[in-house]
């Protein structure tokens, strides 16, 4: 495979940090045959990273009594009849497990989460901060990963001919990232390390690939296969992912069965009343299946190529395409002999379907719980496949993380008026287009609301700048009054312009993003609810991006979405529910069963990953993440 002659990546870090790894609350003694020398800064082994997309902490807490053993087949709480934990509790009880952990900066999406999971720096840092922008160029909302300078490379033959061959495509990569990834930092020390990313979702894997990737793959819809980007360095698929498509078609999969033959189980986890709400919220929404209905077939039973186009946007919500990402993963570390090369190599594993099911479905439903107990026994199965793969003796580090979180859909806390809302979007946007109209600083520039506003992408809200151009008007003044106006609304708990959250950002700068400061707005919010705009203010701050936000960006009320339609849930905002994330570790250097309370962000990840492979920081970095729990012991 040729790889990449692109040059060295600016990191974009405009500061040093002294790194502190989370590894001083987990690290036991590292045995001296693991230690690296000095010579090569770290030692032979793998790093296995795994996603999973849209993961609130207490899941694995709400979930575990339902999830079963993959060698048994029975109810089991978890473990299985020697006690051995398994799949997702196997990371809860087997290492290090951090409970306090949030994302590096808002919003809280999956673009700017696996960026910071990935390269140990918040998005103000890696320049990934949104899952879609306004385009002012092109006029329109574009994915952060799309570029059409960018060519897919498919396996020939699985397109086929009609519609799906001939439609237009926008190319993907990871050009907005402004840093290397965790393969990048490999290279530093082991200039032959082999990095591997795999995902549904293409910014999944081109971000957490990075610039320095061995390969970035991601499961395309068109042609039902896995496929890269030339942004990845190749200029083909290797031999062996084109062997893998024909191999494994999505259209020859079973249905989506329930993992668990008793309804009543799922009900007892999730509450009768819970699931009530969830389905009358579910009514009139357009979703790929009806609600309620039992094994679920991918197929339309069509043989046409927009049939199949719909058939694999059903297939990526079934737990059968996690089960894919991890064969397919499995089948990179055995074809790429990742870990087996005395070097340090690393995988990255991306589980997008929680996330899909999560949007349509919301995390109170018996589609999203099922989804959470298949992905048990499929990261079972692929850390087995993996440990067997490169053998007992390879030093392997384990991590687990999410990108983001979700809030439960408000329909399940609208007991009165004050409680979290679904806003019906387009009635959001018409009474801000009447409150703007009827601004003095507007009417007296003869602006109505309607022509102010292009686009609004999440709580982000875009400004004509032709127009205020032609009005000779400051955009910056403009987007002052526009976020006085949003911020009138009662759902509103803040807004921020463009400039302020620039001049909030610098003065971050200052402090190198201090987490520590984040900690101690994000407390003071939650005793004195006037401060969530200082909290908000400092967490967008780390987020900043300018090519990537609006004039204004505001706040809802917690627990309130703002909703045109489907999904039925989501996610982004600075609320806990969105920004609390699972992370766990199991290395050689972790003891069992450890529990960390300190507060940590998704941006410490990368760092502690590295140390705990006994990779030399000094040779390494420079990072946003550090350490809060310095004050801890080492173990």
């Amino acid at each position: 495979m040729k790889r990449s002659a692109r040059g060295p990546v600016a990191t974009g870090s405009f500061f040093v940090v002294v790194v502190l790894t989370l590894t001083g609350c987990i690290r036991a003694k590292v045995p001296a045959a693991s230690r690296a020398s000095e010579e090569q800064g770290g030692s032979g082994g793998l790093i296995v990273l795994i996603v999973v997309d849209q993961m609130r902490p207490d899941y694995l807490d709400r979930f575990a009594p339902l999830m079963v053993p993959r060698s048994t087949g029975a109810l089991q709480s978890a473990s299985d009849q020697s006690g051995q934990h398994r799949g997702l509790q196997w990371f809860r009880h087997g290492g290090a497990w951090f409970t306090s952990v949030r994302t590096a900066a808002a919003p809280t999406v999956t673009a700017a989460g696996h960026a910071s999971l990935c390269s140990g720096n918040a998005p103000v840092v890696h320049g990934i901060a949104s899952n879609e922008l306004f385009d002012r160029q092109q006029g329109r909302v574009v994915g952060v990963a799309a570029d059409a300078g960018a060519t897919t490379f498919r396996t020939p033959g699985l397109l086929g001919q009609g519609a799906l061959e001939n439609a237009p495509e926008d190319g993907s990569s990871g050009k907005r990232l402004k840093v290397g990834t965790l393969s990048s930092q490999l290279k530093k020390v082991f200039p032959d390390s082999r990095s591997i990313a795999v995902s549904v979702k293409d910014r999944s894997a081109l971000i957490c690939g990075g610039p320095d990737a061995w390969g970035a793959y991601f499961f395309d819809k068109r042609s039902g296969s896995f496929v890269t980007s030339s942004w990845a360095g190749a200029a083909q698929l290797p031999e062996w992912v084109h062997q893998f498509n024909r191999a494994h078609r999505p259209e020859k999969r079973g249905p989506w069965a329930l993992k668990l033959n008793d309804r009543a189980k799922y009900q007892k986890i999730i509450g009768e009343a819970n699931l009530t709400a969830t389905a009358k919220a579910l009514e009139g929404k357009t979703l790929a299946f009806p609600f309620g209905v039992f094994p679920r077939s991918i197929t339309a039973g069509k043989d046409s190529q927009t049939s199949r186009l719909a058939d694999y946007e059903r297939f990526v919500l079934t737990p059968a395409a996690s089960d894919l990402v991890a064969r397919f993963a499995l089948e990179a570390v055995v074809r790429e002999k990742l870990g087996q090369r005395n070097t340090l190599d690393s995988l990255v594993v991306s589980f997008s379907t929680p996330d899909l099911v999560g949007h349509q479905y919301g995390s109170s439903s018996l589609e999203f719980v099922d989804t959470y107990l298949h992905l048990n026994s499929t990261i079972e199965l692929l850390r087995e496949g993996i440990e067997q793969t490169v053998g007992t003796k390879t030093p392997i580090v384990w991590a687990l993380a999410a990108d983001h979180g979700i809030a439960p859909i408000p329909e399940l806390s609208q007991a009165t008026p004050d409680q979290p809302q679904r806003i019906d979007g387009r009635q959001f946007r018409k009474q801000l287009d009447e409150r703007l109209s009827a601004s003095p600083f507007f009417a007296g520039h003869g602006l109505r609301g309607s022509e102010l506003i292009t686009s609004m992408v999440l709580e982000n809200i875009y400004l004509d700048h032709s127009l205020l151009a032609a009005k000779g008007l400051d955009p910056e003044q403009v987007a002052k009054n526009v976020a006085l106006a949003v911020a009138a609304d009662p759902m509103v708990v803040a807004s921020f312009t463009q400039g302020e959250l620039a001049l909030a950002a610098a003065d971050a700068k200052k402090t190198a993003f201090s987490h520590s400061i984040l900690d101690e707005l994000r407390d003071a919010a939650k005793k004195d609810p006037s401060r969530v705009k200082d909290y908000a203010k400092a967490f967008y701050a780390r987020g900043y991006q300018p090519d990537q936000m609006g004039d204004v960006v505001f706040v809802l009320k917690e627990g309130s979405l703002l909703s045109f339609g489907p999904p039925l849930a989501n996610h982004g905002s600075v609320w806990d529910d969105d920004a609390r994330i699972t992370m766990a570790v199991v290395a050689p250097a972790t003891r069992a069963g450890t529990r960390v309370d300190k507060n940590v962000y998704a941006d410490d990840l990368v760092p502690t990953l590295l140390d705990l492979a006994s990779v030399s920081l000094d040779r390494v970095g420079p990072f946003t993440g550090v350490s809060r729990a310095a004050d801890v012991v080492a173990r």
